[in-house]
């Protein structure tokens, strides 16, 4: 009798790799497609992974360094690298468990060294700290990290409440401020007041002052012409000249 080979034809969806093993023993990474197995010479598909972009939310509840309770919501995208595959099939049981734990460890690390306001401003940093320490650990295990936000801060509700009485209160002063204003400026006396400051005559560089259309000399400067007109009127030796007087 020849040889019996017993084939089993299996197929690979798209987005999704097939492991196969020959005796219990990784054999090759098994391509989107018809494939075909034979059990008899050990071989066989020991399961698929998917390659699309997976996303995991995780609420992380911290102190910050102002000792305001906080609720993170993070959310991570993460996929299998198709290289990798049989690191992600063999190394991680449960890879959503491992994720977690290691966004915890980030941002626990991070966000009590920020004060509430340092938080909201700052979060883009907490999400790249976590998106660097998730590439190199999750890397080493077949997962490519793609995208990590941080979605919202939520603080304790009795933090909110305080905030928003502060707020609340910083805008009826700035109102009452802007009504007190508006009511001097409006009143009789300040507008009399005004009036009468705009009808004061500016004093110039050579003092001539101006008010409406006319125009005055200064005390010195009347001064210096009536004297030389009573030099003009005199003459030389005292008498009177029939020239006018100034």
């Amino acid at each position: 009798m020849g040889n019996v080979f017993c084939v089993v034809c299996g197929c690979v969806g798209q987005a999704s790799v097939g492991v196969v093993e020959r005796w219990g023993r990784f054999e090759k990474i098994a391509e989107p497609g018809f494939h075909c197995f034979n059990p008899l010479a050990g071989q066989f598909l020991a399961g698929m992974l998917s390659t699309r972009i997976s996303s995991l939310d995780v609420r992380i509840e911290t102190k910050t360094k102002d000792n305001v309770f906080v609720q993170m919501l993070c959310s991570i995208q993460y996929r299998v690298i198709k290289q990798n595959a049989d690191d992600a099939f063999y190394e991680l049981q449960n890879p959503k468990e491992q994720i977690q734990a290691y966004v915890f460890d980030v941002v626990r690390a991070h966000v009590p060294k920020m004060t509430l306001d340092e938080l909201f401003e700052q979060k883009g940093d907490v999400a790249q700290a976590v998106l660097e320490e998730l590439e190199k650990v999750m890397g080493a295990y077949g997962y490519s990290i793609e995208h990590i936000l941080m979605v919202d801060v939520i603080p304790d509700a009795s933090v909110r409440k305080a905030m928003n009485e502060i707020n609340a209160g910083y805008s009826e002063a700035s109102a009452c401020k802007c009504i007190q204003r508006r009511s001097r400026e409006n009143s009789p006396s300040e507008k009399s007041r005004s009036r009468c400051r705009s009808q004061v005559p500016r004093r110039g560089w050579h003092g001539e002052a101006e008010a409406g259309n006319n125009r005055w000399l200064g005390r010195e400067h009347l001064e210096l012409l009536s004297q030389g007109g009573r030099n003009l009127c005199q003459g030389g030796d005292g008498s009177h000249d029939d020239h006018p007087v100034l």
